[in-house]
């Protein structure tokens, strides 16, 4: 699935099995909040090594990096604790309507 942020960021969420969530050798799991087409999400994410976001659309499990630091494409950065909750959509055509 291809989300957009409001910056026309294409950002990738893959399809995954359900993280395990133990706190093993030290790792820690925490969440919080991302909108999805106007629809608020609870993300998953590994605070210790993760990389990824964790959330359930349509009883599917997806993860999206928190971050893209590549000098080849666009830079973003999903901060899932910002209040509001960070948006993103899945058609270009929503972020017209929302900003």
């Amino acid at each position: 699935m291809i989300l957009y942020n409001k910056n026309e960021v294409k950002i990738q969420a893959i399809k995954c099995k359900r993280p395990k969530m133990v706190e093993h050798r030290g790792r820690n799991w925490d969440q919080g909040h991302i909108a999805i087409d106007n629809e608020e999400k609870t993300v998953y994410l590994d605070t210790t090594w993760g990389f990824y976001c964790y959330f359930v659309e349509n009883g599917q499990w997806y993860k999206i990096k928190m971050f893209n630091d590549s000098f080849y494409k666009p830079h973003y950065d999903l901060d899932p604790f910002l209040v509001p909750s960070y948006d993103l959509f899945t058609k270009k055509e929503y972020i017209n309507e929302k900003y």
